[in-house]
């Protein structure tokens, strides 16, 4: 391998060659130094670690090898493995390739996670040169990272800062990747990637763009034409996972552009994993059980200080068979080391005194899971999951901590074991926390240099006595880095450990928030709440933009910031080397409550009006950012509530400090709001709840009620503050339903039902009612609630209309229709009485409870009502599903109508073109493919219709809807006769996908579907036993769902298998289920089958009785197809020629051939 000594630079990716460079140059640094010179390493370089880490770089390297595609044998690694001499059993072995896969970096802080993932880039970039490619052919390393408190323990007012921020490191690390697409300039292939997995749709783009701003940037100059897809949200609904349907294509189309235009896999790096959001939870495992994913490898780092077994669930005894078994036998070399340093030392008995951790009493309970272990073992469990690798990086042992120090101080190890001995008893062998110490003891001069003797002295009592024994590394930086710097330094460390995590610091951005604290600070010097000790900060003439730089600069030769590349940001961008400096440094943050309150009121104020565009500071790139927004309310939270706590312990002040104070709640109730709002846009909906309640919370502390607004001085303020007071609890509502506090959503719903003025106010509400009482399966109660909105809709409803009351309603909505031709019903006026179209859509939304709770005439008198209402008053969001509602009525009604139906069918699809809303667009779909248009259409049309029906379900979060236009797509694919091998790959990816987002109930009606196909092709034991890969039968019988249409698909087979008798046992079974609901196709199926069943059961009856019962059978069967065919059913004509051929075969009443052919030629 080819080595370089010079002309290195870690950020110079010209200059790497390999990982063993950088350590080179680190220990070429060790040899130029001047006596006396400390020079300190990174804790995270390879200098430190690369000889102790080689086992968890093997790990990561196989992973990303076989993300790379290539044929990854252990033996290959790493030539120099002593380890792979001892796995021989695993030498040779092929890993899978190519398929994404998930890696676990655990450690404490400082331990080298960041070490291994700058090699592993490193080695990404070697793949690219040695691939004969540019510096831009080796795939994509993308890196974020989560939001992190900035106060582990937590005073009040600094606990919930940067308590999560949705998609932080997803965002961070995907904007990354739109500045490389930039500044490469292929934004025109990457566009056409991402077209061409996620869609054209406007809707898809807003998604994106809503998550990731720069990605406007890639949108911006594209020509292609936008499908138009329009919401307009009214019941309580989670986009969550129609924002995850949209990101995991988003992110198989990155990783797709970084395989085949950047030529390698995407790295995607996301730390802080532990600090990760509920919002991101779901992102992650909607990422991690995608099937389709290819050539992206995700590397999760989590910060571990409990020490937890493992995040993931334990391996069965083969899958512990198949991995290479290094987690064991290190921890059993790792005792044997440790036992040898043991006897080396000259302090053995001390050292197992303080070192050594008594193990936890067998009886103690383990510690609660966290919400990432709990997902993580949720993806474990998932039967789409990709590879999940755990590697858990541990401290440098005795012996390679001594080797550290001896390298450090130049001086031999017997000489450094004493100190390295102490420093481990210390720091636990840390890295990151021996290197702050030893730098600690020197400035403290505690260990100095003798030039005489050259050597490092040090006397262990002293440094005994006078340091504390702790690991925390946050003190020791504090008290010997931080405390020593300039005040100035000090100062904008303290602002700039306010500000999120994820931020990237640049010194325009810092010199604007310190100019605005300090400036506040010196126009209220005699305010009562500023205290005197406020006026420590630096004067307001020594902040600017050149002084600010000169801090950063002084902060990074300290080690304490370093450099980072940010495309867009202006001047030179840092961020802490470190969370725990960063920590570290937000305890300058004045423990005095009011000081510390004003810092956060004021920081949020300027971080307000950055946000909002009142400045023009040159900050043009931070403007409207979501940090900022979420950063700001996040910053006058925290001084509303050390402000309240303050007035309950001082009492309240004077008349008009209270009129101002309320003026600043209710501006920060509607602050709360927007950010609530974004949250929402986001599918964050736990922070959303917390800024919604949080909004609440501040209208009531500012005595600004329902009923109090007209204490306002004008009419507009009052109008302002009712609408304010309206949307927070309209909003909160409907988080708190998709969050599942059911109880706390009726709660708020009912105080909005109690003091809106209007029925259109109180509309979403109800809807919220109803769904919170159909989730707790109170279909009645459900009902019972949209009935009485109805009555104040104007509308009143009944459950059991009389048989005289459907008939004069059918006969009003027949002659009410008969005045229109298509093209008018399309475009009738947009309805503009709201109560009606609020009353079609509760129509709607009765639908489904009604079905489940057989309220057959209720049924027939809402389909009839809706349509009525839509033409009467004009077209609402839900029209297209009442002409769907109506259209399912007449081809499933006493008398038959199908031409109407299929009419009034179309009419609900052309209509959705119009509808500004998609919520209901899935299941207007579902209806007229499913019920009604395959009458008068060949069944292929319905297919694409259908999965545009699954598409747009995922897209709006309709989950349920979805996967039943894709389990009915499946159904009709299978009837169409196209294929098998076609129709099993795609029932296959389908019914992971339920498994994913756990539809059970589709599931287990596509399963039998499935393994129907596999027996067809031969791939079972037994052609008639619904046992394989796809289920088990035994096991499927022994549940409720599903069963009848599993008993179906085995009629089938015994059928074309020539068992009669298992054949008439599941026709028996299945005809009393057939009587009810017959506009589905499958019900034309089953009525085929029997016809085809009851003949072959006549041909092979001797009893002339028992012959005439199945012969009657079979006419009667025959009479119903021939009914759906006389009222226009296309697709059941080839049907019912086949059983008349098959009927003369047996009668031999014809010659059956040429009604055979013609059969044949009418099904083509």
């Amino acid at each position: 391998m080819k080595l370089k000594l010079s002309t290195l630079g870690i950020g110079d990716d010209n200059a790497i060659d390999s990982d063993e460079e950088l350590f080179l140059e680190e220990a070429a640094a060790q040899f130029r130094r001047k006596p006396g010179e400390l020079i300190l390493p990174n804790p995270s370089s390879a200098f430190v670690t690369s000889h102790e880490r080689r086992k968890e770089w093997n790990l990561l390297l196989e992973a990303y090898r076989r993300v790379v595609g290539e044929e990854v044998r252990l033996s290959d690694i790493d030539e120099d493995n002593e380890e792979n001499e001892e796995n021989d059993n695993n030498k040779g072995v092929v890993l899978e390739r190519g398929k994404s896969e998930l890696v676990l970096l655990r450690g404490e802080a400082g331990v080298g996670k960041s070490f291994l993932l700058k090699r592993l880039k490193m080695t990404q970039y070697a793949h690219g040169k040695e691939g004969g490619g540019s510096s831009l052919s080796r795939g994509m390393f993308l890196q974020g990272h989560f939001d992190r408190p900035a106060s582990e323990g937590g005073e009040r007012e600094r606990k919930k800062l940067d308590g999560g921020r949705p998609y932080a490191a997803f965002v961070e690390a995907l904007e990354s990747a739109c500045g490389i697409v930039v500044k490469s300039n292929n934004v025109t292939e990457f566009r056409a990637h991402i077209n061409e997995v996620v869609g054209h749709g406007q809707k898809e783009r807003e998604i994106l763009t809503n998550i990731v701003p720069k990605l406007r940037l890639i949108f911006q100059d594209d020509e292609t034409p936008i499908i138009r897809h329009r919401r307009s949200s009214l019941a309580a609904s989670d986009n969550s996972k129609g924002l995850q349907f949209v990101f995991r294509k988003f992110l198989r189309a990155v990783g797709r552009y970084s395989h085949r235009i950047m030529g390698g896999p995407l790295v995607l790096s996301l730390e802080n994993a532990e600090s990760m959001d509920a919002a991101s939870l779901g992102l992650l495992e909607s990422i991690c059980t995608d099937s389709r994913s290819r050539s992206v490898l995700i590397v999760l780092g989590v910060r571990d200080q409990m020490n937890l077994k493992s995040l993931l669930l334990p391996k069965t005894s083969e899958e512990a068979g198949e991995e290479d078994g290094h987690d064991e036998r290190a921890d059993v070399e790792g005792k044997e080391e440790h036992k040898e340093d043991e006897k080396e030392d000259h302090h053995k008995e001390e050292e197992k005194e303080e070192v050594t951790t008594p193990e936890p009493p067998t009886s103690q309970p383990e510690p609660p899971k966290t919400p990432l272990q709990k997902k993580l073992q949720e993806i474990q469990q998932s039967a789409n999951s990709i590879h999940l690798t755990e590697i858990n990086i541990q401290n440098l042992n005795p012996n390679t901590l001594n080797a550290l120090v001896s390298t450090i101080l130049h001086q031999d190890k017997e000489y450094t074991l004493s100190l390295s001995t102490l420093i481990y008893r210390k720091t636990n062998g840390n890295p990151l926390f021996a290197i702050q110490f030893i730098k600690s003891l020197v400035q403290n001069s505690l260990l100095t240099y003798v030039y005489n003797t050259f050597q490092w002295k040090w006397n262990a009592q002293q440094i005994q006595a006078e340091t504390d024994v702790t690991n925390n590394v946050v003190t020791l930086v504090l008290v010997n880095t931080i405390q020593r710097l300039e005040e100035i330094v000090q100062f904008t460390l303290m602002i700039a450990s306010c500000l999120s995590c994820t931020t990237v610091l640049n010194s325009k951005l810092l010199t604007y928030i310190a100019l605005a604290v300090v400036r506040q600070s010196d126009t209220n010097p005699a305010s009562s709440d500023v205290p005197s000790s406020y006026h420590y900060y630096p004067n307001a003439t020594a902040i600017n933009e050149e002084s600010i730089q000169t801090v950063l600069d002084t902060a990074i030769r300290e080690g304490l910031m370093e450099h980072v590349s940010a495309d867009t940001v202006e001047g030179v961008a840092v961020k802490f080397s470190h969370d725990r400096i960063r920590q570290g440094c937000c305890t300058l943050v004045p423990s005095d409550e009011n000081v510390a309150r004003m810092l956060h009121l004021d920081i949020g104020t300027a971080l307000r009006r950055l946000y909002s565009g009142e400045v023009e500071e040159g900050l043009q790139s931070q403007k409207q950012s979501t940090w900022m927004l979420f950063s700001a309310v996040d910053h006058l939270n925290i001084a509303f509530e050390m402000k309240k706590c303050s007035n309950e312990d001082a009492g309240r002040e004077g008349e008009l400090s209270q009129e101002k104070l309320r003026e600043e709640y209710i501006n920060l109730a509607a602050l709360n709001l927007e950010a609530g709002e974004k949250a929402i846009s986001l599918a964050a909906f736990s922070p959303a709840t917390d800024y919604l309640s949080k909004g609440v919370e501040l209208l009531r502390f500012s005595n600004c009620t329902w009923t109090t607004t007209t204490e306002t001085t004008s009419a507009n303020q009052n109008n302002d503050h009712y609408n304010l007071i309206l949307k927070l609890h309209t909003e909160l509502a409907s988080t708190l339903y998709v969050v599942g506090q059911m109880n706390e959503c009726q709660n708020v719903s009912n105080i909005v039902l109690d003091n809106a003025n209007t029925l259109e106010e109180k509309f979403r509400c109800y809807l919220n009612i109803m769904a919170c009482l159909k989730a707790g399966g109170k279909l009645e109660d459900s009902v019972e609630v949209g009935i009485e909105f109805l009555s104040q809709l104007g509308e009143p409803f009944s459950l059991k209309p009389s048989k005289m009351k459907l008939a004069s309603e059918a006969r009003a909505t027949r002659k009410l229709l008969a005045k229109y031709e298509d093209d008018q019903l399309l475009n009738l006026p947009d309805c503009t009485n709201e109560c009606k179209g609020m009353a079609v859509y509760v129509l709607g939304m009765l639908f489904g409870p009604m079905v489940h709770l057989n309220h057959k005439g209720a049924l027939d008198y809402l389909r009839l009502r809706s349509v009525r209402l839509t033409v009467k008053y004009g077209v609402c969001d839900a029209s297209a599903l009442a002409y769907a509602y109506y259209g399912s009525h007449l081809v499933s009604s006493k008398n038959i109508d199908l031409e109407g139906g299929h009419r009034y069918g179309k009419i609900a699809l052309r209509l959705l073109d119009r509808l500004d809303s998609t919520e209901l667009k899935s299941r207007t779909i579902l209806l007229s493919n499913f019920l009604i248009v395959h009458w008068k259409e060949p069944l292929p049309k319905t297919l694409d219709r259908l999965m545009d029906g699954y598409d747009v379900g995922m897209l709006n979060g309709d989950i349920e809807m979805a996967f039943t236009c894709a389990g009915i797509y499946l159904q009709h694919f299978y009837y169409c006769g196209l294929p098998l091998q076609s129709a099993v790959k795609d029932i296959r990816e389908y019914c992971g996908q339920m498994k994913e987002y756990q539809q059970n109930k589709e599931l287990r009606q596509a399963q039998p579907l499935w393994q129907t196909m596999l027996n067809l092709m031969g791939e079972a034991s037994h052609p008639t036993i619904l046992t394989g890969d796809a289920m088990d039968q035994d096991e499927f019988e022994s549940g409720n769902i599903g069963v009848i249409v599993m008993t179906s698909y085995r009629m089938q087979l015994a059928y074309y298998f020539g068992d009669y008798e298992l054949a008439e046992t599941c026709m028996k079974t299945l005809r009393p289920q057939s009587g009810g609901f017959t506009a589905p196709y499958f019900q034309v199926a089953r009525r085929f089958f029997f016809a085809l069943i009851s003949l072959g059961l006549a041909r092979k009856e001797s009893s002339a009785k028992q012959c005439k019962a199945y012969l009657k059978q079979a006419k009667a069967d025959i009479e119903w197809i021939k009914e759906r065919v006389a009222k226009g059913g296309i697709n059941c004509l080839h049907k019912l020629m086949i059983l008349e051929a098959e009927l003369h075969s047996y009668t031999k009443q014809k010659d059956i051939r040429q009604l055979y052919d013609k059969a044949i030629m009418t099904a083509n």
